[in-house]
């Protein structure tokens, strides 16, 4: 059997004697994963694996909200181009969804990898009532994702004013 957490802290536990395995951003989740992963495959695979005390509060150890990766995303709109910059590790995203906001929804107009930080606005084939756009940062499995604030969009080259 194997196990994966978050990490772990029983400060602010009644009984807790202080101990902390730190989150890091969503790394201790991946790394834990990762080394099961180190012994087991398709071919071979892990039996069980829990996800030890996942909904204790006090511990720091509950995943039902999602767990943080410490990602922040700024998008703009530059010439014909879309751009955006993360802080936080990009290891942590699985990749980037591009949403357009047509009336009063948001739809999905493009999936792009990580390590790309700009798309072509032909590229997404934008609808003439789209009035912004938002870059979503889509953690890796049960990491938080994360959106940038909506760009104006008016149909130009250049943000709406």
């Amino acid at each position: 059997m194997g196990s994966s957490y978050k990490g772990f802290n029983d400060s602010d536990a009644s009984w807790g004697k202080g101990r902390v395995i730190d989150q890091q951003c969503g790394h201790t989740w991946l790394a834990t994963f990762a080394e099961a992963g180190r012994f087991y495959s398709a071919a071979h695979q892990l039996p069980a694996l829990i996800i030890p005390t996942w909904n204790d509060y006090e511990e720091g150890t509950e995943i039902e909200t999602g767990i943080d990766n410490c990602v922040d995303v700024k998008a703009s709109i530059n010439d014909a181009e879309l751009s955006w910059s993360i802080s936080g590790s990009e290891d942590t995203i699985e990749h980037y969804v591009i949403l357009a906001q047509q009336e009063s929804q948001w739809a999905n107009v493009a999936d792009v990898p990580t390590g790309s930080h700009s798309i072509k606005l032909q590229d997404l084939h934008l609808k003439a009532e789209t009035r912004a756009l938002c870059v979503e940062a889509l953690g890796k499995a049960s990491l938080l994702n994360h959106f940038s604030p909506a760009v104006g969009y008016s149909g130009t080259k250049s943000p709406a004013r």
